[in-house]
């Protein structure tokens, strides 16, 4: 009767059955439990930094979803017309 130890030519087989046994992947109760889902992603919070080009104090943008948007709050934060931004 068998009691804890293998020699080593029984070790071998035992090892060699496990990887000639025909499986190619977990069993699908193995990938059925460890499978999940992830969290949704949400969309990062944009931050843009920005300063004038002659030199001003850094302004920093936040909530805003497009370019007309960050325009706007470039604008805002300088205190200038939004078509000054663009050129």
């Amino acid at each position: 009767m068998f009691k804890g130890k293998l020699s080593k030519d029984k070790a071998k087989d035992a090892k060699n059955k496990d990887k000639h046994s025909g499986s190619n992947g977990p069993s699908p109760s193995t990938s059925q439990s460890t499978q999940h889902t992830d969290p949704p992603v949400s969309k990062p919070k944009l931050v843009f930094h920005c300063q004038q080009a002659h030199g001003s104090p850094t302004g920093v943008i936040s909530e805003f979803t497009n370019v007309k948007e960050l325009y706007k709050k470039i604008a805002e934060c300088y205190d200038i017309s939004p078509d000054q931004v663009n050129q």
